[in-house]
């Protein structure tokens, strides 16, 4: 089944048109302890099948070392591409990602023990990795 609707490709391949030269997506999987590698490695193959300027690599991140070292990759984070995944599905939604120790004032400010740590409308927040269907339960309930 595919992720993107007809009407949604359409619009994408009006705007990858507007691309003034070749793009690289770059993928680094696993099939381990990687809950949603599939799915990610999928949805690019549709994206980049939806024009000529996109290639699409795609690497195995337990495999793949020289590639791992060469784009300085040490994760795969799962729960960051959850949230970045509910932000592309709903305006309503916002995500974003920062490494810790570069801001320890967010830290501070968020009682951060582990990550990752999702925090949602300044009143909730998540901490480590869940299923998808925990973590939008767990969304929901915060809206309540």
């Amino acid at each position: 089944m595919p992720f993107l609707a007809g009407k949604d490709k359409k619009v994408i391949q009006e705007r990858f048109r507007e691309l003034s030269g070749p793009v690289k997506l770059v993928n680094f999987t696993q099939e381990l302890e990687c809950e949603f590698c599939h799915e990610t490695r999928r949805l690019l193959e549709e994206v980049a099948a939806l024009s000529d300027k996109l290639t699409l690599e795609v690497y195995n991140f337990q495999l793949d070392k020289e590639k791992v070292e060469r784009y300085r990759i040490d994760k795969i984070p799962a729960a960051v591409r959850l949230a970045h995944r509910f932000a592309m599905e709903s305006d309503l939604v916002t995500a974003d990602m920062v490494e810790a120790v570069e801001f320890p004032h967010l830290v501070q400010r968020y009682s951060v023990r582990g990550v990752p740590k999702t925090v949602i409308n300044e009143k909730a927040a998540i901490e480590g990795a869940l299923p998808e269907p925990a973590y939008l339960a767990q969304v929901l309930q915060a809206l309540d």
